[in-house]
């Protein structure tokens, strides 16, 4: 049950583009300025939707994601709806505020705010100093807490969990 709740914070903290709420990401972060470079922009106010191409670069404190192409769709009242970043691979890198570094990759990472879900689908894998999982697709319901991930063509899902450390007492 502690894996569970563990890993449900990291990957709570791998969309933190103003998206999910997170857990065990540097908090000051969402207070830095988000500083977005790549090669190419569509936008459009009709259709609510911002097209982002070629050698994407996402800042924020330290959070640092590399992507080749980022969609990000919002709602009637720009509220963000959806976030879809692929790549070979995409990814994702901040610091804790329990200390260490969250490390995340996938061909693609797909955040759809209304339906409440994280999909990190080919290769998929969240590292962090308490352990790693990894598998052809995890994907975590950001509502319920619930965590799943498969593999495919005989692959497999791998969980490490590294033991947990006892603090010395003053």
């Amino acid at each position: 049950m502690a894996v569970s709740i563990r890993l449900r914070a990291v990957l709570a903290s791998l969309i933190c583009i103003g998206l999910a709420p997170a857990a065990l990401a540097l908090k000051s972060d969402r207070q830095q300025v988000l500083d977005v470079d790549a090669d190419q922009l569509d936008a459009g106010l009709e259709d609510n939707r911002a097209v982002l191409k070629g050698d994407v670069r996402i800042k924020q404190g330290t959070l640092l994601i590399h992507a080749a192409e980022a969609t990000l769709t919002q709602g009637e009242k720009q509220e963000t709806r959806r976030v879809l970043l692929t790549g070979a691979p995409v990814t994702l890198e901040q610091d804790l505020d329990e200390g260490g570094r969250l490390k995340a990759s996938a061909r693609q990472v797909d955040y759809d705010v209304s339906g409440e879900t994280i999909v990190l689908t080919g290769d998929a894998s969240v590292s962090q100093p308490r352990g790693d999982l990894s598998g052809e697709k995890i994907v975590y319901n950001t509502a319920s807490g619930k965590l799943n991930a498969t593999s495919t063509n005989g692959g497999r899902v791998h969980l490490k969990v590294q033991p947990k450390t006892e603090k010395p007492t003053p």
